[in-house]
């Protein structure tokens, strides 16, 4: 087990390999919208159960991420976006608040596509 997470009054995990293969498909599809190395990524700071695969899928793709609480003054929001160079942001489940800021939000899939290895460049090898 990887990862193990509450939600909806009930205990869920998910396994490595699981975590793996949805790391790699946020990283093939980042590849896609064009983040690639030194590019920086931005995240809403709530924590959802997919995180850790966000986390994994950005590094993977080259890139870093950036949090962003929604709690923040907006301007304090778009300096941090405009001083780490982000162009873009991602989430799952609902749109950040956070929709006046120098970036596009891009909505994670809810089902990827197999991440295509040989393009990519990269097979991260994590146990099973």
């Amino acid at each position: 087990m990887a990862v193990k997470y509450r939600q909806n009054e009930q205990w869920n995990s998910t396994t490595y390999r699981k975590l793996k293969r949805e790391a790699q498909s946020i990283s093939a599809w980042l590849a896609h919208l064009g983040v690639g190395v030194g590019d920086a990524v931005i995240l809403p700071s709530r924590r959802t159960p997919n995180l850790c695969a966000q986390l994994l899928g950005i590094q993977w793709s080259g890139a870093h991420y950036v949090f962003i609480d929604d709690e923040y003054p907006l301007q304090r929001q778009q300096l941090i976006c405009t001083e780490a160079g982000a162009r873009i942001g991602i989430y799952d489940g609902s749109q950040p608040d956070s929709t006046e800021l120098p970036i596009t939000w891009h909505r994670i899939p809810v089902s990827l596509p197999e991440p295509d290895y040989h393009s990519a460049g990269q097979d991260p090898e994590l146990p099973a």
